[in-house]
């Protein structure tokens, strides 16, 4: 039942070690920041476009947040000696709250945290993000080589983490090429050297306002929360009736359907076509694919529902990490 939930989280949380408990608290000051600035955003009557919106630490901090608490949930599962723990708990700490810390500071200074040249400490704070950013995708992979081990989960927490990773290193790949694109609007690579080439030669030109192409912002926000929402579908089945192998079979049509709605928005974009400018067969696919998302979350809420109405939560997922 609903009212066990607060006697479980408690019980989870006692017996969760210390680094999990350092970053559950981590993304819960992120989640507060998250609603600290949502109110700023309000009390302002701010846009919730342009580089210096208080949107974008919102959207940075929800993204931190939950970063903190996959990687607590999964820690586990890794099965890593305790140095091996606490240099990656530090560093997913130092990441998420830096990264925070440094989008707020400039957001509150009113000048864009990203692609801002104007002075060598806003250049200092540019890099200071691509750098953490960069490296978190070389982390994300390291954990994925990690899971071909011999993990401590179950075939459908296993899928839902390795996949999960896989999305993940997607969107930060994408939000790396933002980054080299001067920009989150894809022309072709052609453009970028076209921008790069421009005098002064090997001055940062970035992209002119309104320039009009592929979105990879749309990209990027999606992969990047792949670590979030396919360990989620696991998670919540673990409080199912289904079968471990129901359970694995839904983990699994629910990354399908989300690795095609990638591919859809992908060929969009690096065909430089905005999200809406879609020809039959792409808009098809990405209908088709988006559907089977939805479906997919709809059924695992459903099941997961049923479990705990049944007052029977599976907890097979529980024990494996």
């Amino acid at each position: 039942m609903f009212y066990q939930f607060p006697r479980s989280a408690l019980a989870y949380w006692r017996k969760s070690t210390v680094a999990q408990q350092a970053l559950f608290v981590a993304g819960t000051l992120l989640f507060i920041s998250m609603f600290v600035h949502g109110l700023a955003l309000i009390v302002t009557g701010g846009s919730i476009d342009g580089p210096v919106s208080f949107r974008k630490v919102i959207t940075f901090s929800e993204t931190l947040g939950l970063t903190c608490w996959a990687v607590a949930w999964m820690l586990p599962i890794f099965s890593l000696r305790r140095v091996a723990t606490w240099l990656l708990t530090g560093f997913v700490l130092v990441f998420t709250l830096g990264e925070a810390a440094l989008m707020s500071m400039q957001v509150w200074r009113g000048v864009p945290s990203h692609y801002n040249f104007t002075t060598p400490f806003d250049t200092a704070v540019y890099y200071a993000t691509g750098i953490g950013a960069a490296s978190f995708t070389t982390i994300a992979l390291v954990l994925l080589v990690l899971t071909l081990r011999r993990p401590r989960a179950t075939p459908s927490v296993l899928l839902a983490v390795r996949a999960g990773l896989v999305i993940t290193l997607f969107g930060s790949i994408i939000g790396m090429l933002m980054s080299v694109n001067s920009g989150p609007v894809w022309q072709g690579f052609a453009a970028i050297v076209q921008r790069y080439q421009q005098p002064p030669f090997g001055q940062y030109i970035g992209q002119p306002e309104g320039t009009a192409g592929g979105n990879l912002v749309l990209l990027h926000a999606l992969g990047v929360h792949g670590l979030q929402l396919l360990p989620l579908v696991a998670w919540m089945l673990g409080y199912s009736a289904l079968a471990e192998r129901a359970r694995t079979g839904l983990v699994a049509a629910t990354a399908i359907s989300f690795g095609v709605l990638l591919t859809a928005l992908s060929i969009q974009t690096f065909r430089s076509l905005p999200p809406f400018a879609l020809d039959p067969l792409t808009g098809a696919l990405l209908a088709v694919s988006a559907l089977a998302v939805t479906l997919c979350y709809a059924a695992t809420a459903w099941y997961t529902l049923r479990g705990i109405s049944a007052a029977q939560p599976t907890t097979a997922a529980a024990r494996s990490v």
